[in-house]
């Protein structure tokens, strides 16, 4: 594999770890990424949810409003019942596969960032929140919110939550190429003061150790409001 092969020749550079990122699909899904998790002895799992009623949520608005299409019902809003959807196809992730990191958790508000969590809803947010934090799991502060809404993943009222509940905080840029590397960071500093965010948390392997004996570890970084990161100077 490419990932293994690069993580090997620049190991006295650079940690590199080499994962995948969920989905949750169909009924099967979970089942097919235990089983390339196990094929390929993979480092860590980021838990992602992108399809709702096996539509995606957050490629255009056109099949947003397919799924949401999807989500009618006689009681509750199409919204509501679209948000309680996902949110529940987060929870099987969860529980079947137990992340280490939980990507962009309310990345369904991408369309609908103005939807009222319901006391429906933020009972299903506080169990995926309680569940994360039971077994230790990190919360990803996302940046590539900043793209289409005035904040990161998640939005203020859930990342309040998950620091009241003692949530673990990472952060990512969601990037899919090399020019993205870093995107919307400067407005990321902005958002973590605003919470007073100065601990983070991240993945670290030993590469020196044989493979059987690499096994990777949750690390914490304090102070990082403080560090010259943030102006570039690294």
């Amino acid at each position: 594999m490419e990932a293994r092969r690069l993580q090997e020749k620049y190991k006295s550079q650079i940690t590199l770890l080499v994962g995948l990122e969920s989905e949750n699909i169909t009924n099967s899904s979970t089942t097919e990424i235990q089983n390339l998790i196990s094929q390929y002895h993979l480092d860590y799992l980021v838990g992602s949810v992108h399809h709702v009623h096996e539509t995606p949520i957050d490629f255009d608005l056109e099949t947003f409003e397919i799924a949401l299409s999807k989500s009618e019902g006689n009681v509750n809003s199409a919204e509501e019942n679209l948000f309680a959807s996902y949110f529940d196809a987060q929870y099987q992730i969860l529980k079947d596969l137990k992340p280490m990191v939980v990507g962009h958790f309310d990345v369904i508000r991408i369309y609908r960032p103005n939807v009222e969590l319901t006391d429906f809803l933020y009972k299903k947010i506080e169990r995926n929140i309680e569940f994360v934090v039971g077994y230790g799991g990190l919360f990803e502060i996302n940046s590539a919110g900043f793209k289409k809404l005035q904040c990161a993943y998640p939005q203020r009222d859930i990342l309040k939550l998950i620091i009241e509940k003692g949530g673990k905080l990472t952060i990512s840029d969601d990037c899919h190429s090399p020019q993205s590397v870093g995107m919307n960071y400067h407005e990321l500093y902005d958002y973590l003061k605003e919470f007073n965010i100065n601990e983070l948390y991240y993945l670290d392997i030993d590469l020196e150790k044989p493979k059987e004996d690499r096994k990777v570890v949750v690390k914490v970084m304090k102070n990082v409001l403080e560090l010259d990161f943030w102006n570039g100077k690294f």
